[in-house]
C-alpha cells in the first residue's frame, strides 16, 4: 500500500496538467463562486499540486521551501499599492520556476500521463472544431473569449469559396474545447512534440491521424511551423524507422490539408493566402521594432526596412512574447549565453540517464522557443510547465542526485539517492 505522501504525489501528477488547462479556460470566462473567481480557485489547486510534486521529489532540500515562502510573501506584497506591480511580476516569476520544476519532475518520471491526457483532449476537440468551422452550431463557441469583436453570426463555410465567404474568426481559427485558438495552439504544438518523440514503428498509427488532424485544424501559423520543424528534425536526425514514419506523416499531413481545401475552400484560402502570412509576420516585426529604445540604431534600421508594411493598431496588445521582454533583451541574451553550456552539460546527463527522453526534450525545446514568437505567454503557468519538459537538462545539473535513473516507485528516489541525503 502506498503511503499518504506518495498517494498525494500521484494525485498531483494526474491533476496538474488538466488543472492548468481548466484554470486557463474557466478563468477567462469570469465565472464566480460567491466572492471568489472559479479560475483562481482552480489555480490554487494547481499551485498546491506543483508544490506537492516539487517538495516530494526534492524532499530535504531547502530551495523549494524558500521558493514557496517567497511566493507567499510576494503575494501578500501585491496588496501594497506602491510595490503591487513589481510584487505581482515577482510572484509570477517564482510560480513559473515552481511549475517549471514540476514539469521536470513529471517528464523524468511519468511523461505518459500528460501525453495521454493531451491525446484525449485532441480526440474530443476534433469534432467540436469541425462543427465550429461549419458554423452550424453557434453554441459550440460558447467558451471562446477570443475575437469577441466578431459580432456577426456564424455563416456557412462548407464548400463555400472565398468569393462567397462570410465568416467569424472563430470559424477560421477554431478554439475547440478551450477559450481561444492561441491557447489551443499551445496544446497542439506540445502534443506534436510529445507524440513524435515516441516513434517505435515505421507505420502510420491511429494516434498519428488524431495528432496531425488536430494540429492542422487549428490553422495556427506557429503550429504549422512547429510541425515542419518536428518533421525536418526527425528526417535529419532520426534512425531509419523514424525517417520512414515521418515520410508517411508528411504525406498524411498533405492529405489533411487537401481535404481541408476541398471541404472548406474559402477558409483554406484565407488561412493560407500569402497576404495573411505576410500580415501576421509584419505586424509582429513592427510591434517588436516599436518597443526598441528611442534613437536605437537597430530600431531606426528596422523602421526603414519595414516601411509600408502592416502595423498593429495603436493600443493593441503586444503580439509576440519576445516583444514583451524587449526592455531586458540584452540581459536575456547574456543569460542565454551563460546558460547554454550548462544546458548542454545537462543534456549529456539526460542522454546517459534518460535516453528515451532526449527527443522529447529537444522537440519540446523547439515549442518553447518558437511559440512565444507568435503568442505572448511568458506569464502563463502552463507555458512554464511545458518548459519543464524542455529544461529538464538544467534540473539534472542543479539536482544531479535527484535525477539518477528512476527506481520502480513513481516518486521514490533511488536508494543511492536516499543514502546521500
Amino acid at each position: 500500500m502506498l503511503n499518504p505522501s506518495n498517494r498525494a504525489q500521484r494525485l498531483a501528477a494526474s491533476w496538474i496538467f488538466p488543472g492548468l488547462i481548466a484554470a486557463m479556460i474557466i478563468g477567462n470566462q469570469g465565472w464566480m463562486l460567491g466572492p471568489l473567481s472559479a479560475g483562481q480557485i482552480l489555480s490554487w489547486g494547481n499551485d498546491a499540486a506543483a508544490a506537492i510534486l516539487v517538495l516530494g521529489r526534492f524532499h530535504g532540500r531547502r530551495w523549494p521551501l524558500l521558493l514557496l515562502a517567497v511566493a507567499i510573501l510576494l503575494k501578500l506584497a501585491t496588496a501594497v499599492g506602491s510595490i503591487a506591480e513589481a510584487a505581482d511580476l515577482g510572484f509570477d516569476v517564482v510560480l513559473s520556476i515552481l511549475f517549471c520544476a514540476a514539469g521536470a519532475v513529471i517528464v523524468s518520471k511519468k511523461p505518459s500521463i500528460v501525453y495521454r491526457q493531451l491525446l484525449v483532449i485532441a480526440a474530443l476537440s476534433i469534432p467540436v472544431m469541425i462543427v465550429q468551422m461549419t458554423g452550424v452550431a453557434p453554441w459550440s463557441e460558447a467558451l471562446n473569449t477570443e475575437h469577441t469583436e466578431d459580432v456577426r453570426a456564424p455563416q456557412p463555410t462548407l464548400f463555400v469559396t472565398e468569393a462567397q465567404l462570410h465568416y467569424r474568426t472563430g470559424q477560421a481559427r477554431p478554439a475547440g474545447l478551450t477559450h481561444s485558438n492561441n491557447f489551443l495552439s499551445l496544446l497542439a504544438a506540445f502534443l506534436l512534440a510529445l507524440h513524435f518523440s515516441r516513434i517505435k514503428t515505421p507505420r502510420l498509427t491511429t494516434r498519428d491521424l488524431i495528432v496531425i488532424t488536430f494540429a492542422m485544424l487549428t490553422m495556427s501559423k506557429v503550429v504549422l511551423l512547429v510541425s515542419a520543424v518536428v518533421v525536418m528534425w526527425k528526417l535529419v536526425t532520426g534512425i531509419r524507422v523514424e525517417r520512414l514514419r515521418m515520410v508517411r506523416v508528411a504525406g498524411f499531413t498533405v492529405l489533411v490539408l487537401a481535404a481541408y481545401a476541398v471541404f472548406f475552400p474559402g477558409l483554406f484560402t484565407v488561412n493560407t493566402a500569402f497576404y495573411k502570412l505576410s500580415y501576421s509576420f509584419f505586424i509582429r516585426a513592427n510591434d517588436f521594432a516599436a518597443l526598441l529604445p528611442e534613437g536605437s540604431a537597430v530600431r531606426e534600421w528596422l523602421h526603414e526596412q519595414l516601411a509600408g508594411t502592416p502595423r498593429p493598431n495603436k493600443g493593441a496588445v503586444t503580439l509576440s512574447g519576445y516583444a514583451q521582454i524587449i526592455t531586458i533583451l540584452p540581459y536575456a541574451v547574456v543569460c542565454a549565453l551563460l546558460i547554454t553550456p550548462v544546458f548542454y552539460n545537462g543534456f549529456l546527463r539526460v542522454r546517459r540517464q534518460y535516453p528515451e527522453l532526449v527527443d522529447m526534450t529537444v522537440l519540446t525545446l523547439f515549442v518553447v522557443i518558437l511559440f512565444p514568437t507568435a503568442v505572448p505567454m511568458f506569464r502563463a503557468q502552463i507555458f512554464w510547465f511545458v518548459g519543464g519538459f524542455a529544461l529538464l537538462p538544467l534540473f539534472t545539473v542543479w539536482e544531479p542526485r535527484r535525477f539518477l535513473r528512476p527506481s520502480d516507485g513513481l516518486f521514490t528516489p533511488p536508494r543511492r539517492v536516499q543514502a546521500l541525503r
